[in-house]
């Protein structure tokens, strides 16, 4: 079997995932330049996890694309062929363990590249918007949820002593740069504390996740 690409909206992917309870799924990146490859069971909650609160098509929109078939070698035939640059970090979902090791990622061709070096360090002159932000409300947010992670539970005082005492980062549900100007906040419902790579996750999608929905993706430790 071939296998089939899923990349223009979330019912035609949605009904392949329910017929073929066995099968696997691809997922990546939509770039030919991808970075990012994770094999998975169709019942995984990370490419399958349902919800009303996601925007529409969040699995086969945006910069994400499913790759599906009934065995992993028609999978692995298209990394190779459509995403190079994936197949040597490609990895199957710790949470759904695919028996896509089987056959094994390690019997991937190597490429065998010359090491590069790259340069960096020059000045560049690059002109921003800066969203000016209130002092007040980021206070105000903090001393009603404290400096904890919203998302993941970190607290810095405990995992970096006396060091990360306090030390959190806000995030707007509603970014500023999508407002008209000046905007009226609400420290408790607008904002929320969370670490910087929680952060750094929301705002890996556009718009950004809400926080209870990075909060439902997140994998348990260990």
């Amino acid at each position: 079997m071939e296998a089939k690409v899923f990349d223009n909206g979330d019912e035609p992917y949605k009904e392949w995932l329910e017929n073929n309870p066995e099968g696997y799924v691809l997922n990546t990146e939509r770039s030919p330049d991808a970075s990012y490859a994770r094999f998975h069971q169709p019942d995984c909650s990370h490419i399958s996890g349902w919800s009303s609160q996601y925007r529409s098509d969040p699995y086969t929109g945006d910069y994400r694309i499913k790759v599906c078939a009934d065995e992993p070698e028609p999978l692995i035939e298209w990394l190779m062929e459509c995403r190079p640059k994936s197949v040597a970090i490609a990895k199957s979902c710790r949470s759904c363990e695919p028996s896509v090791e089987g056959i094994g990622l390690h019997q991937l061709p190597e490429e065998e590249t010359e090491p590069e070096t790259h340069e960096e360090g020059s000045a560049a002159s690059v002109e921003v918007n800066r969203y000016e932000r209130s002092e007040a409300a980021r206070q105000a947010c903090l001393e009603h949820y404290g400096a904890e992670c919203e998302v993941c539970g970190l607290r810095f005082e405990e995992r970096y002593g006396e060091i990360g005492e306090g030390f959190i980062e806000v995030h707007h549900e509603v970014p500023l740069s999508e407002t008209d100007g000046d905007v009226e906040v609400d420290p408790i419902d607008d904002l929320k504390p969370v670490c910087p790579n929680c952060h750094a996750m929301l705002h890996r999608e556009s718009p950004p996740l809400a926080v209870d929905d990075l909060k439902e993706r997140l994998h348990p430790e260990g």
